[in-house]
């Protein structure tokens, strides 16, 4: 029997690098269906030249990295012990609601604090990514 996907889950996530007493966690949530598909679909283009008589190659675009960087904005839920450097003091987790054409209105991580995770929005990504899976054990249960 196949049982529903909890939309509303949230994982607990340290960087891989980030192995002290006290690390940063960070909370990952499920990007819902209609949202996860529309980041999906933003990320590929393909064109034809038209204009050639001659045969000439279809073109694909893939923007990977935009693609990373949605996926976090709308799958990071939270962080806990996230300081600045300066000041020793955690970072507030500032979020914004999106009204995305298509979609509907999301919550989103608001610019400012994007900014702060360029160096690991890859790993951010992936992760997200991983847990809007159904695995195997979801699966056999």
């Amino acid at each position: 029997m196949y049982q529903a996907f909890d939309v509303n889950q949230v994982k607990e996530y340290s960087l891989i690098n980030d192995r002290g007493e006290d690390r940063t966690i960070f909370l990952l949530g499920v990007l819902d269906s209609k949202l996860e598909f529309f980041l999906a679909d933003k990320t590929k283009s393909f064109g034809l030249n038209t204009k050639s008589q001659e045969d000439s190659p279809a073109t694909i675009h893939l923007e990977i990295d935009v693609h990373n960087w949605r996926v976090v904005k709308y799958g990071l839920k939270g962080w806990k012990n996230f300081k600045n450097p300066k000041t020793g003091e955690d970072y507030p987790f500032r979020t914004q609601v999106e009204n995305i054409q298509g979609v509907g209105p999301r919550n989103a991580v608001h610019a400012d604090s994007l900014d702060l995770l360029k160096p690991i929005i890859k790993e951010l990504a992936k992760e997200i990514l991983q847990i809007n899976k159904v695995t195997e054990q979801d699966e056999k249960n």
